[in-house]
Parts: C-alpha cells; sequence; structure tokens
C-alpha cells in the first residue's frame, strides 16, 4: 500500500520489517514472499545491488519449498529475473525469463481446476498471470517486436473481460497499448488508450501510474505537432516525481530515484523550445 501510494520511506521500513519477522518463523514459504516484496520495494528505488543479492537469495530458497507454492514463487522469481534484464537490455533473455514466468503461472493455475468462481486464491492467480503476461509483453515491446507484444496485451484485455476481474492495473493494459501505437505511429488510437489509462491512474491515486501515463501523453502530442498542448503533461510528470521524491530520506535514494524520471526534464526542454518558450 505505501509503494503504490508513493510512500516510499514507508515502504522500506514496512518490507525490512516483513523480512525480519519471516525469518524469525523460520518458515520458507514467509521468508520467500518477503524476499519478493523487498524486490520489489529496491527496484522502486534503483538500489539494484540489493536487487540482485535479494534475487540470488530468493531462488535459493525455491528447493526448500512444497511443489505446490514452488510453482508460485518460481514464477516469482523468474519475473524478478526478467526484470533485472530488461535493466541491462538484454531483452531476449529477459523474454526467456518472463515466458517461463507466464508458464509457471499457468501451471499454478491448473490446481484450481473445479474450484468454483469467485475462489479468492484462484482470483489471485488470475492477476497475478495478467501481470506475468504483461511484463512479457513490456519485453517484447524494448526488443521492437511490437506484433508480439500487441498480442501479449490484447490477450491481458481479454482475460480481464472474459473473467470479469475487478483488475487493479487494467490501466496499464491501456498504457502499453498506447505505447505501442505510439511506436507504430497510430497516434489517434494511442491518445485514446493513454487518456483510459490517466483516468485509472488518477482514480487509484498511484505516483508511478500518473508519471508513466502523462510522460506518454506529453510524448504523443509532441510528436503530433503541438508542443503547448504536451507542457503541461510534462509538469504534471515532473510534478509527481518531485513530490514522490521528496518523501526519501536517504540522499543516495532520492537521486536515484530522480535519475529515473531525467527523461520527463530533457522532454520539457525541448519541448519548451519547440512552442518558443
Amino acid at each position: 500500500a505505501a509503494r503504490m501510494s508513493g510512500q516510499v520511506q514507508k515502504m522500506l521500513i514496512y518490507g525490512e520489517k516483513t523480512y525480519e519477522t519471516a525469518r524469525k518463523t523460520g518458515n520458507p514459504g514467509h521468508e520467500i514472499s518477503a524476499v519478493s516484496e523487498l524486490v520489489d520495494d529496491y527496484q522502486y528505488v534503483r538500489d539494484f545491488r540489493k536487487v540482485g543479492e535479494l534475487i540470488e537469495q530468493g531462488m535459493a530458497i525455491l528447493p526448500k519449498l512444497p511443489q505446490n507454492s514452488r510453482v508460485t514463487w518460481e514464477s516469482a522469481f523468474y519475473h524478478h529475473l526478467g526484470t533485472e534484464h530488461i535493466r541491462l537490455r538484454q531483452y531476449e533473455a529477459a523474454i526467456d525469463a518472463y515466458t517461463y514466468a507466464v508458464n509457471s503461472k499457468d501451471r499454478h493455475l491448473a490446481l484450481f481446476r473445479g474450484t468454483p468462481i469467485g475462489d479468492p486464491a484462484k482470483e489471485e492467480a488470475q492477476v497475478t498471470l495478467l501481470l506475468r503476461i504483461m511484463t512479457l509483453g513490456n519485453a517484447y515491446r524494448l526488443a521492437n517486436k511490437l506484433d508480439e507484444a500487441l498480442a501479449q496485451y490484447q490477450r491481458a484485455l481479454s482475460l480481464v473481460k472474459v473473467l470479469s476481474l475487478k483488475y487493479v492495473f487494467e490501466g496499464e493494459i491501456h498504457a502499453s497499448l498506447g505505447t505501442i501505437y505510439l511506436r507504430q505511429k497510430r497516434y489517434t488510437e494511442a491518445l485514446e488508450r493513454l487518456n483510459e489509462a490517466l483516468s485509472f491512474a488518477e482514480s487509484q491515486g498511484n505516483p508511478s501510474s500518473l508519471i508513466n501515463v502523462n510522460n506518454r501523453i506529453g510524448d504523443t502530442l509532441r510528436q503530433l505537432g503541438k508542443p503547448a498542448e504536451a507542457l503541461p503533461y510534462y509538469q504534471k510528470t515532473i510534478q509527481q516525481i518531485e513530490s514522490t521524491r521528496s518523501l526519501l530520506e536517504s540522499q543516495d535514494y532520492r537521486q536515484s530515484f530522480f535519475a529515473g524520471g531525467l527523461a520527463a526534464y530533457l522532454s520539457i526542454i525541448e519541448t519548451s523550445l519547440a512552442a518558443n518558450r
């Protein structure tokens, strides 16, 4: 909750407390769950040395788990591994890791055959499968395999509709589709999807989504030759970056978080010039 609401210092505190408590239980299931959360936390603040250590730690715990839960955490840690490959621009390796994560989650869902509709554990597994499909789509997009990426995003959106899920990350599907349409210069469709995504981000108050979607709308309007219309979206992006960054107590984390948002500053400079401002 702290991570999704942008309270990044609280996120780190709660994550570390969870891990400390999980280790005391001696239960590998509790420990690997806490490690997985910490991976997300340290990715958020871009402490990638720590992320690498945590992924290795999680992979070492996997063999200690019973088969039913092992397949779940295999999916999670191959997802984390894929994300590291993305950071290092190893896109083919990321596609392989994310494909394994999707297939593992499919195997996990197979364990729910015959489970009634509305079962919370089954719904959680379905939502996680959607997240895995989305990250696989992102890897294809970054590898410039746009048709394969589009197929994954459309599969995710179809699953939301078919399963009638209340999917908290549905806005990210629209944002990803908008990004593909932007790459394909299908600007009208891109804006339509990105505005859908912005509506979700604003209703949820999700700072990370607000940064990404406002920035992409600015990019779309800029490519359409409308720099004056693009500027407010870049301004909103920067305001959100500064707001989130101000909540971090560590100077190192403030700096690394800021480094992740530099593209928006470059964009607003170039767009201001194009608008004669």
